[in-house]
């Protein structure tokens, strides 16, 4: 079994989340314990620890609303990549059942395509493919896929249409 590997996304955002609120903490106590410093100056009533304070306690709400959101994306996506490169290869005969395409969003649209196919069991599963090999699979068509398989993770590889 192959080591596996380090989330060095998900450690980025840590720290660098980290690595902000003490600046802004820092700063603060910086100028409270230096009030009569160059950057000492009052705005609006407010001077310039308190708002560096006021920064800090935003940064940290909305840090711990984010970083763990983007933590979860980046191990998701490190822990598909490692599922992929570890499962070995299955093939099968099947049946193509359905295609989907999807479009979403709006400005920045993302596709999605998805093919389900049927196992000679019964069974059926959808595969994610891309626009290549969307487009040359035929719903009803008979031939070997081959894929691999990992727990959750289903990983479309190629589809040999029966001649």
């Amino acid at each position: 079994m192959s080591k596996k590997p380090f989330n060095w996304v998900g450690f980025c955002w840590v720290a660098g989340y980290f690595v902000g609120l003490l600046f802004f903490v820092g700063g603060s106590i910086g100028i409270k314990i230096n009030p009569d410093g160059e950057a000492a100056n009052f705005y609006g009533g407010y001077g310039d620890a308190d708002i560096l304070l006021i920064l800090g306690i935003l940064w940290l709400i909305v840090g711990l609303v984010l970083v763990p959101v983007f933590y979860k994306l980046s191990a998701a996506k490190s822990n598909a990549k490692s599922a992929f490169a570890s499962s070995p290869n299955l093939s099968s005969k099947v049946k193509v059942i359905s295609k989907l395409a999807q479009v979403t969003g709006g400005r920045y649209s993302t596709n999605l395509f998805v093919v389900a196919f049927e196992f000679p069991d019964g069974n059926r599963k959808n595969f994610p493919v891309d626009m290549a090999n969307f487009s040359m699979i035929v719903e009803n068509d008979i031939g070997t896929l081959t894929y691999k398989e990992q727990g959750t993770y289903l990983f479309f590889v190629s589809f040999q249409r029966q001649t």
